[in-house]
């Protein structure tokens, strides 16, 4: 084939423009509307028109001309004609299939219906378009016993699939129930913040999860889960219990020589004291983890779903002996607790400490990082001399001048802040602190 535009170039010995009205064309090709020409007729009738122009005369290149024009309109006419019907016909036969189909469909949903398998499941897409279904052969009963064991199973993995999303639902919406009834509850403790677990934490307990995963049928409402609200006191305590006891686990595996572990119970009281020294594994700062304030605000990176577990928290007991000589150089006993500490804000040195001239001041806190630090640097001599001491209280006209100078840069714009929570966050200037912690 080749289209008429173009058939000038490709024959031009032969008067294309007048024999292409004499000849059949056809619209099938790459251009939607150009006409199409097959070559050979081109060659033929110019091979015609060339003897004719020679011998004939002007009525015989009429009559030539007519004549070739009665034999392409038949030829278009009966083109047209079988067009139309092979089209009317892939119309028949398109609707004859989709009736086919219908009633194929129609009756098959009654079968499986009929065997007990819910309507949602039979007319479900994956039944419908499986090849044993999606055909336009008229079913027989024959062909009915040969694709009933396929079909039922696609219908069976359809019904389970159906179950399971609306299992998941329902357990879902009740999960959702339990968590709304559990934020709005309030439970009167006078358990440390520090050591409760998150209201949240407990609805995966048995109370819980044996009612939101009642049957389905079973309709659950709020009253159902008021024996559960009714349980989470003693959940409370007893979980306040297993963090203490973890943490004085820690402290027993950090050294610690004054807790008993087959009365471990007893020991609850020694968390808070301003001995119990914790570091955080992931701390970058080196600074204690020490009282019930501190261990409640302690966060870490990668942070856990339950704050209080303190997973990341390890006890050094040979910290603690600083404290202990710190105590001793303010005249204070064992059982002063690190909110007690923090509270009187004490400044402390260490005389003779790498033979300074000047005397470092440090608040106890700072003191125990130091030592920390000593550790991290190996300079086994300065831990050991931090340990024993002697340590040294400021005056409280030295501490007051002392405070007056650690204030006095508030408008230092170096960076010399670090966030110990937000691992990605660079140092921070002192008036981006502010903005950031509240952040």
């Amino acid at each position: 084939l080749i289209v008429g535009t173009k058939a000038r170039k490709a024959f031009p010995h032969i008067d294309v423009k007048t024999l292409l009205d004499l000849l059949p064309y056809s619209n099938t090709g790459f251009s939607a509307t150009g006409k199409y020409y097959r070559i050979k007729d081109i060659e033929d009738i110019g091979a015609e028109w060339a003897i004719i122009k020679k011998r004939a005369s002007e009525a015989e290149t009429q009559e030539f001309k007519n004549r070739k024009k009665s034999e392409t309109e038949q030829i278009m006419d009966h083109g047209a004609f079988c067009e139309t019907w092979d089209r009317d016909r892939a119309a028949l036969k398109r609707n004859q299939t989709r009736e086919v189909k219908e009633a194929r469909a129609n009756e098959l949903f009654s079968k499986l219906e009929a065997l007990g398998h819910h309507p949602q499941d039979v007319q479900d897409f994956r039944v419908t378009n499986s090849a044993s279904f999606n055909t336009s052969v008229a079913l027989t009963e024959k062909r009915w016993e040969i694709i009933r064991p396929q079909l039922e199973a696609v219908v069976e993995s359809v019904k389970s699939q159906r179950l399971q999303r609306e299992r998941r639902q329902i357990v879902d919406q009740r999960q959702h129930l339990a968590e709304t009834l559990l934020k709005d509850y309030d439970i009167p403790s006078d358990i440390p913040r520090a050591f409760r677990k998150p209201l949240l934490d407990f609805l995966d307990s048995v109370s819980f999860q044996s009612i939101i995963h009642q049957p389905n049928e079973v309709s659950v409402t709020a009253s159902d889960f008021q024996p559960a609200l009714d349980a989470l006191p003693g959940l409370v305590a007893n979980a306040a219990k297993e963090i203490k006891t973890g943490l004085l686990q820690r402290m027993i595996d950090g050294g610690a020589t004054d807790i008993d572990p087959s009365s471990i119970e007893s020991s609850f009281d020694k968390i808070p004291l301003a001995t119990s020294v914790f570091f955080c594994r992931c701390s970058h700062n080196g600074l204690p983890v020490c009282g019930t304030d501190n261990l409640a605000s302690h966060r870490c990176y990668p942070s856990s779903k339950t704050r209080p577990n303190y997973k990341c928290l390890y006890h050094d007991h040979r910290a603690s002996n600083v404290v202990a000589a710190l105590l001793a150089a303010a005249n204070m006993d064992a059982s002063t607790t690190a909110e007690q500490m923090d509270d009187m804000d004490l400044r402390f040195h260490c005389p003779g400490w790498l033979n300074q001239p000047s005397r470092l001041a440090m608040n106890w806190r700072d003191a125990v990082r130091t030592y920390r630090m000593a550790l991290w640097f190996a300079q086994i001599e300065v831990s050991d001399q931090l340990q024993a001491g002697p340590w040294e209280v400021f005056s409280p006209e030295a501490t007051a001048k002392i405070k007056e100078r650690e204030m006095a840069n508030m408008g230092d714009e170096r960076r010399r802040f670090r966030c110990n929570t937000c691992i990605h966050v660079g140092w921070l200037r002192r008036s981006e602190l502010e903005s950031h912690l509240e952040s």
